[in-house]
């Protein structure tokens, strides 16, 4: 299991800070390191990559910017790249990328240290979603910023950006989030896929949009609620002139909808074919969170919530076909102090609207991701899930076999 061991889970990373990248030995439990890096953050890692059984990419510092290296078991770099890596195609002859100094400048799970080359423009057209030769090394933009923001009515100061990229289980498509900062301080958001050459662009959805996976190449499910008539107002260029406007939209909206644990807000189910979008076992999974479905059985998904009360988060399987469920366990979030003292440089080249729309300390927690979610992660054979928790005091990465509970 490829891994990070970091020093410090109280605050966010700064520019200087590395983390070890290495693996888990099953048989032992033994973290052997094998190359440090500072392109990480604490959601999403350093995108660890497997490139084959004994091989990884892992994002590093190349030059004066952000890339990636193939590391083997024993430490030897088999190749490099310059461009950082966010996924592979299942075939893993290609490989995704984004420009993560971008992703941090927007709140997005970047990497602090480098400024974003496209902080002055809201719309770049040389910036998106990269594909990457993994053989030869050649980098080519395959989906614009500019050609995804041109199909969406916002102000023209807007800073748009692409994020959360996941190949089809064939590769024949790959889906992402497109985001965008609204003049109220609200996010923007739709959910596109597009071929593996980056034509054929499609919205599937547009709402409020989160957390998705594709359940085969035909189907999705995310979690959210699809636009509404004060989105829509919100996201027009006259949206600051319609504060009063908006408050009153909002408040009338909340007095009809009904109030449930999910906000109004449930996993949907998104068929491509045909455009539909529908409820997905609303009644299970009333919560949101994190899915996967399981590579080799691909009727199964995990997913986990957010803490209660308690601060108890819960991680279960459901079959999507039956609606079984399997309890994995429930975990407690530990009692962590935040360290402050260092906050100003870890949002070093973040964007003042980040800052303006959400509390400094909110954003350490929750979009630097010191509250550990459990990101539950299958292993490709479907026989154990990898998550992380801190419910024994420290953030570690725990292994729960599956092999006969589906």
């Amino acid at each position: 299991m490829a891994a990070l061991r970091v020093q410090v889970i109280d605050r966010p990373p700064v520019l200087g800070d590395v983390v070890e990248a290495g693996f888990v030995d099953e048989s032992t439990g033994e973290f052997k390191p094998l190359i440090e890096t500072g392109a990480f953050n604490f959601p999403q890692g350093a995108r660890q990559l497997w490139a084959d059984d004994e091989s990884f990419w892992v994002n590093i510092r190349l030059g004066d910017d952000w890339g990636a290296v193939r590391i083997d078991a024993s430490g030897t770099r088999i190749a490099e790249i310059h461009q950082a890596l966010y996924a592979l195609d299942p075939g893993r002859r290609h490989g995704y990328g984004l420009n993560f100094a971008r992703l941090h400048r927007l709140g997005g799970y970047g990497y602090v240290g480098y400024p974003d080359p496209t902080r002055d423009q809201p719309r770049p057209e040389r910036d998106g979603i990269t594909r990457v030769d993994l053989e030869t090394g050649k980098v080519e933009l395959l989906v614009s910023i500019a050609d995804v923001a041109a199909r969406v009515e916002s102000p023209v100061e807007t800073h748009h950006y692409l994020t959360h990229l996941v190949p089809s289980p064939s590769g024949a498509r790959i889906l992402f989030l497109h985001r965008w900062w609204l003049p109220d301080g609200g996010i923007g958001h739709r959910l596109l896929s597009a071929k593996s050459d980056g034509t054929d662009l499609v919205c599937h959805a547009e709402g409020f949009l989160s957390h998705f996976d594709w359940w085969d190449d035909d189907r999705l499910m995310i979690w959210g609620r699809v636009a509404t008539a004060s989105d829509r107002l919100r996201r027009m260029s006259a949206a600051q002139r319609l504060g009063g406007v908006l408050k009153l939209a909002k408040r009338a909206v909340r007095a009809v909808m009904p109030a449930k644990k999910g906000g109004g807000m449930s996993f949907l189910l998104v068929d491509i074919r045909d455009g539909s979008v529908r409820p997905f076992w609303p009644d299970l999974l009333p919560e949101d969170g994190h899915p996967m479905f399981c590579p080799a059985k691909r009727d199964w998904l995990s997913v986990d919530t957010y803490p209660d009360e308690h601060r108890v988060r819960e991680l279960k399987l459901l079959n999507a076909v039956t609606g079984q469920v399997v309890d994995l366990g429930r975990y407690q979030f530990a009692n962590l102090s935040l360290d402050t003292s260092l906050l100003d440089r870890a949002y070093e080249h973040l964007d003042p609207v980040v800052l303006r729309s959400v509390d400094g300390e909110k954003f350490a927690w929750a979009r630097s991701g010191l509250h550990c979610d459990l990101h539950p992660r299958w292993k490709a054979d479907g026989t154990a899930l990898a998550f992380d928790s801190t419910h024994e005091g420290s953030r570690q990465v725990y292994v729960v076999d599956t092999s006969q509970m589906m």
